[in-house]
């Protein structure tokens, strides 16, 4: 293994996970962009699970220096996202700052000289150090799998991976599919594949809150690109309309009250009043099923944990037929199938996962 160190006098760019398109030509020398992926995109380059999409709109989900008029609809999926991130980089000339399948295990400050030692692992598996004055952290952390530490999980013989890893080439059509844990990844791939498997069971461990977007699936009708391509302005007012009411009017729904006391499904009146709204939303659509109720409805506050996107899917998927939904927890899997706490006993041929985190050391001020 071959081990060498480079010093660069501006700084290293740590790309992990999503392309920070900017104008390098600002920055006092060249400066490597680095990503662990052969190619650009990030998040979206690794998930391509079924119904993969952001659940930011659209027109905000870009930079403001390169606003996007091409998306096909109003929260893109991720073969659009992937699209625009490679556009920037060529319209950006990164190309030749980017040094893909490049890994970064650890950055380290040295107080003595002030500078960072940036440990990476080429493709070719030799190690490398980049010494430098600067580092630029653009890591995320959806796209790096962490399997649950669930007893016997390795054991079982049918087909298992996760969502980060999503196997295209499977045909998991009349299947009996676990889904274990159901959060934005979960919420998004069980409406998709729930008429192609013969049944699905979604392991929950915390129910989520929805907020009400019927556009989430939507596609954007054609008077509404050409007005984004053609008419002054109305593209950056379309993009401020999709940020400022839910970022930039007030937290104060969200701010807890000492004074206000709600058994801890409301830190204020005000969120007591989104919390039944929210709840009413969702009673509508489950209007009569009261086992299901008592799984979907949320025991915490309102924005407690992240909100999700939903125009409906979601409870549609909930209610079929084939369609099961488990908050008990998994005490064991087996080679033929997933074992409860409650004692109960299923037998899927197809499980996916979903819990993700990083895996690079991080030391100094």
């Amino acid at each position: 293994m071959l081990v060498r160190t480079r010093t660069w006098s501006s700084s290293v760019v740590a790309l992990l996970d999503y392309l920070q398109a900017y104008d390098c030509d600002r920055l006092a020398s060249p400066s490597p962009l680095l990503t662990r992926t052969m190619d650009p995109g990030g998040t979206w380059k690794e998930n391509h699970y079924p119904g993969a999409r952001v659940d930011i709109g659209g027109r905000f989900y870009c930079y403001s220096f390169e606003p996007s008029d091409q998306w096909d609809e109003y929260f893109p999926q991720h073969t659009e996202l992937r699209r625009y991130f490679e556009r920037a980089l060529r319209t950006y000339g990164l190309e030749s700052h980017c040094r893909f399948r490049a890994r970064v295990d650890a950055v380290e400050f040295n107080p003595d000289t002030s500078r960072w030692t940036v440990s990476i692992t080429n493709s070719d598996g030799n190690v490398e150090h980049l010494d430098a004055r600067f580092v630029i952290s653009a890591a995320g952390a959806l796209n790096t799998p962490r399997l649950p530490d669930i007893e016997g999980a390795e054991t079982f013989a049918g087909l298992s991976f996760h969502s980060a890893r999503w196997d295209s080439s499977i045909d998991y059509s009349g299947s009996q599919f676990a889904l274990v844990g159901a959060g934005a990844s979960g919420f998004q791939i069980a409406p998709q594949i729930a008429d192609e498997v013969a049944r699905l069971t979604v392991y929950q461990r915390t129910a989520q809150w929805m907020l009400p977007s019927p556009h989430y699936r939507q596609a954007i009708p054609p008077g509404d690109r050409w007005a984004m391509r053609h008419l002054p302005f109305y593209g950056r007012w379309f993009r401020f309309l999709t940020f400022y009411p839910g970022s930039g009017l007030s937290i104060e729904d969200s701010r807890i009250d000492p004074t206000y006391s709600d058994g801890g499904l409301a830190v204020n009146p005000a969120n007591r009043g989104m919390r039944d709204a929210l709840v009413d939303y969702m009673m509508a659509q489950i209007e009569g099923d009261r086992e299901l109720q008592a799984k979907v409805i949320p025991d915490y506050p309102a924005t407690g944990k992240r909100i999700l996107m939903d125009d409906g899917s979601w409870l549609r998927c909930l209610r079929k037929d084939n369609v099961e939904l488990e908050r008990t927890g998994i005490k064991r899997i087996t080679p033929d199938g997933v074992i409860t706490v409650d004692g109960r006993f299923r037998r899927p041929t197809s499980s996916v996962t979903q819990p993700v985190s990083g895996t690079t050391t991080i030391c100094g001020r």
